[in-house]
């Protein structure tokens, strides 16, 4: 069965525990997991060794994976491997506005394809990977730059013919959290969403 891992870290070079920031009430990497629980799969936040985030998910009681901060692709294959996974649905901690029928399209699809992603607006990509994809990737990769991202050399290799199910954004904003500038219209949005009466 398809597990979904959420990639997580507060060391962001750009904007540092940006996933904590409040919104509406609720930090970031809060709401992303729970959009990820409301499909009724195992969700697990994948973090680099001893992040900090950690103390909050033991409290929140939220699975979580710890591995190496700079071998991304060996940190997700090994959860991957510890949970049993049959494939991976990545999502990043960084993007609250996640579309649930996003993830459970992909979820639906594991066991047709090794590779396959919703691309809407930036903030709501969503990718399924096969076991045996990820396991290709971490054995065969060898580049910094396949090693410090989970897709990029499964997305480049022509074998796992990847599939991308292109979607209508409902919004042409950015709606992923990497800036202090990012943090601002995402909250505009979510209060053009959610109005206080």
């Amino acid at each position: 069965m398809a597990i979904i891992l959420i990639q997580a870290r507060t060391n962001s070079s750009r904007f540092k525990n940006k996933i904590m920031e409040d919104l509406g009430g609720e930090p970031i990497i809060r709401r992303v997991v729970n959009t990820c629980r409301s499909t009724g799969l195992l969700c697990v936040v994948v973090v680099p060794v001893k992040d900090p985030i950690i103390k909050q998910l033991k409290e929140w009681k939220v699975p979580y994976f710890e591995g190496s901060e700079d071998d991304v692709l060996a940190r997700f294959y090994h959860c991957a491997v510890t949970y049993s996974a049959k494939a991976v649905i990545r999502v990043t901690a960084d993007c609250p506005f996640l579309d649930l029928p996003y993830i459970l399209y992909l979820a639906r699809m594991e066991g047709q394809v090794h590779y396959a992603e919703v691309r809407g607006i930036d903030g709501q990509d969503v990718e399924l990977i096969s076991m045996d994809a990820l396991e290709f990737a971490h054995r065969e990769a060898q580049t910094k730059e396949d090693r410090e991202h989970v897709t990029t050399f499964i997305r480049g290799h022509e074998s796992l013919r990847p599939q991308a199910i292109h979607t209508i954004p409902f919004f042409a904003e950015k709606m992923s959290v990497d800036t202090k500038e990012d943090l601002k219209r995402v909250r505009e949005i979510y209060a053009n969403r959610h109005p206080v009466n």
